[in-house]
């Protein structure tokens, strides 16, 4: 079977698991969404907010392809660590990606992605009919990665440096630097994904690989993880001379992002004590729940799994033995109320079946508790794991 039909195949599977996630007697360790109680956090404030601008002038009419200059400038204020750069205000992350797609890498062109790596990448490069390359960028030495870089020679290379989806990983300081430095040696652009950048719960942040090339990177964040999915804002940090390039396509797709939208998270981002009372705030319960999920798997599952311990962001990568296969387990654990994401469905090629990914945004600690105790039970039924 073609690759592409495939990998369809995999994405139907996809939002399957979610959709089926998020039925209410599921406990779901599948969905990415923040839980009704993060999102409440802001509730509040977001209310205040439309209230007193839903009356300012010209809301509702045309605005700017790149962004509201109010809503750019707390962009950079916030969440760049960069100076003398650029940002295009996108409709989510998603947006940001397919456009960074669409400018950057001709029809056919060559790009690298992680291998796991976050599955909504798949279908702009798809639709591009681009030639995909999956690489272990943790794993492999430096050596080993200039060697790949230099016999591909990409367009675009595509990254989560922080937290990744789907295995929580975090890219060292060292890769960091050598993806910059070879993104200058072999002329490609590299997509800084931070989605879960700001989603730090034990440790400081490192660099990000945009302050150490910043003409050849394009970094993309949202306020989907941290405020509010349903606002649907999202951003690129880039040069100027790519932040006009984007701007066109941008310009081509939707003309701009809802002006509403954009002032209600201004007016958001504004106030600097509030904002950081809200990230404290939301981080504090993820944290709790990321520790809780973590001591659950050490009492249950240590003799049998292994996993590392992610410092942020909401994802468990749990491997098990060559022999065992995580999709066996999936159709039980739906029937008991219980859905994860077998791991295989993160490889674009040459997947690993060993694995599944579990989520921690979108469950209470009592459902945490009940979810993996259920999920023990039914993958160590019998003495059937390997």
């Amino acid at each position: 079977m073609n690759i592409n039909k495939v990998n369809s195949l995999k994405i139907k599977q996809w939002h399957h698991l979610i959709k089926k996630g998020n039925k209410q007697n599921i406990i779901s360790f599948a969905s990415g969404r923040p839980e009704s109680k993060i999102s409440s956090i802001a509730h509040k404030k977001l209310v205040q907010i439309t209230k007193k601008i839903i009356n300012y002038k010209n809301i509702f009419d045309y605005s700017s392809a790149s962004g509201i200059p109010s809503l750019k400038q707390e962009v950079l204020k916030k969440f760049v660590d960069v100076s003398n750069i650029d940002v295009l205000i996108t409709n989510g992350a998603q947006q940001a990606i397919k456009l960074s797609i669409d400018a950057l890498i001709p029809l056919k062109g060559k790009i690298i992605i992680p291998n796991p790596t976050y599955l909504g990448i798949e279908l702009p490069l798809i639709t591009k009919k681009a030639n995909i390359f999956p690489l272990s960028l943790h794993t492999l030495s430096k050596q080993q990665l200039e060697k790949a870089i230099k016999n591909i020679r990409p367009h675009l290379l595509y990254v989560i440096p922080d937290f990744s989806n789907p295995d929580g990983k975090t890219l060292s300081l060292e890769k960091r630097k050598l993806l910059a430095f070879l993104a200058k040696k072999y002329h490609f652009f590299i997509i800084e994904d931070q989605t879960y950048r700001f989603l730090n719960y034990q440790s400081s942040l490192l660099p990000s690989i945009q302050s150490f090339d910043k003409k050849s990177t394009i970094s993309i964040g949202t306020i989907s993880k941290i405020i509010a999915p349903g606002l649907r804002i999202g951003w690129i940090n880039a040069s100027h001379s790519l932040i006009e390039k984007l701007t066109l396509y941008k310009e081509a797709e939707d003309l701009f992002t809802p002006s509403l939208n954009q002032l209600i998270v201004a007016e958001f981002l504004k106030d600097s004590k509030n904002f950081k009372n809200h990230q404290k705030k939301i981080k504090k319960l993820y944290q709790k729940r990321l520790a809780l999920l973590l001591k659950l798997l050490k009492q249950y599952l240590s003799n049998k799994f292994t996993w590392e311990n992610p410092k942020g962001g909401f994802y468990v990568w749990i491997q098990g033995s060559k022999k065992f296969k995580s999709q066996q387990y999936l159709h039980k654990a739906l029937k008991n109320n219980v859905a994860f994401i077998p791991g295989h469905i993160f490889y674009y090629k040459n997947p690993q079946y060993n694995n599944f990914r579990l989520s921690i945004s979108a469950l209470s600690k009592s459902q945490i508790k009940k979810g993996v105790k259920k999920l023990t039970k039914i993958i160590m039924e019998k003495n059937k794991i390997p």
